[in-house]
């Protein structure tokens, strides 16, 4: 974390930038001599935060996630929702020497161990998780049993993943800021609160550093899959009426939301028809809002410096909703792409930003 600005941090600052001129004459700065202070108390209280969002179980997007913090030189990381992936894809040990899977409608076949480790490596790579299961035991399993073990394979890699940052960033200030999103079964919460190199933020308000604070928040609007954390939007303003009646209106805030803003243009997904299939027109899928009405209402009272959006992988954009800058990043993660946002602030001020891809 970046020194806090203080008091006599702040004039100087107002110095640099000329809105002093009378204490600027006084001490004589020339428009040079400002303009190298400015530059300079900016590098010494800049802020630079990378978030990413929807990895989906990825193993190789949150890889690259921790890598991105010290490869931007990053004061923190700020994570989004939908940690949990959303696939069990079983291998069938046919004999002591064969093991079999589906993917993709394929069947592979694999003859060693070395190659069944290589296969769920794979399949990690791409937000999938595997088990080993004899010929007949998984067909003998209720669809109850198997939502079981993929929450609890879930679990699993989501407490190796904390163990990989928490390796990773030690000897640093840097913290992971948090929220979980629909698609992430609640047994995560109590993991996420837990870790050492973690903010939960989720359904709170936690403090950043200095003069900034975090309000976070994972739900979504209602989706046709009937995921795990979903609200309609009456009850989402309602808890973010609620939330934010916490914010400290002396420091500036950034929203660390799932759900994007309705209408903001960080909210456009395929429409689907009744079979949950894309609706296509002669240019291409029909495209429409699916963000949450409560958080753009709650954007334009508040006035966020910044809000970091997700849920929606197809809507990567930047924009503003009134001097609020939003970002939702995108996500890749089945392809592995690590889609990011970075941005920098100093002074309750965002100085720069750029979207990432790596």
């Amino acid at each position: 974390m970046r020194k806090q600005v203080d008091s006599d941090d702040q004039h100087r600052i107002a110095i640099a930038h000329g809105r002093d001129r009378a204490a600027a004459e006084k001490v004589g700065f020339s428009p040079l001599r400002k303009g190298f202070i400015l530059c300079f108390i900016i590098m010494l209280y800049l802020m630079r935060l990378f978030f990413a969002t929807d990895f989906h179980g990825s193993e190789t997007c949150f890889r690259k996630f921790i890598a991105a913090a010290r490869f931007y030189d990053c004061s923190a990381l700020f994570l989004g929702g939908d940690l949990a992936g959303k696939a069990l894809v079983p291998i069938w040990k046919k004999n002591p020497s064969t093991w079999q899977s589906i993917t993709h409608r394929k069947v592979v076949e694999m003859n060693t161990r070395g190659e069944v480790q290589e296969f769920e490596k794979r399949m990690a790579a791409i937000g999938n998780y595997t088990a080993v299961f004899n010929e007949d035991e998984y067909q003998q399993l209720t669809s109850t049993q198997r939502t079981a073990i993929l929450v609890r394979l879930i679990c699993r890699r989501m407490a190796d993943w904390l163990d990989f940052a928490a390796d990773r960033l030690k000897n640093t200030d840097i913290k992971i800021f948090a929220i979980a999103g629909n698609d992430d079964p609640p047994d995560l919460d109590n993991l996420l609160r837990s870790s050492s190199v973690l903010a939960f933020a989720d359904g709170s308000i936690v403090e950043l550093g200095g003069d900034l604070q975090v309000l976070g928040y994972g739900f979504s609007t209602p989706t046709p899959w009937h995921t795990y954390r979903e609200q309609t939007d009456p009850e989402m303003k309602l808890a973010l009426e609620r939330l934010s009646g916490f914010l400290d209106h002396e420091k500036g805030t950034i929203f660390h939301l799932h759900a994007p803003p309705f209408g903001s243009g960080l909210d456009l997904a395929p429409k689907l028809d009744m079979e949950l299939r894309p609706i296509m027109s002669s240019s291409g899928p029909v495209m429409e809002p699916v963000g949450s009405q409560a958080v753009a209402d709650l954007i334009k009272e508040c006035q966020p410096l910044i809000g970091l959006f997700g849920h929606v992988h197809e809507s990567r954009s930047v924009t503003c909703l009134g001097k609020t800058l939003c970002a939702n990043p995108g996500s890749a993660y089945s392809e592995g792409r690590l889609l990011g946002f970075i941005t920098e602030i100093a002074n309750q001020k965002v100085i720069d930003w750029q979207l990432t891809e790596g």
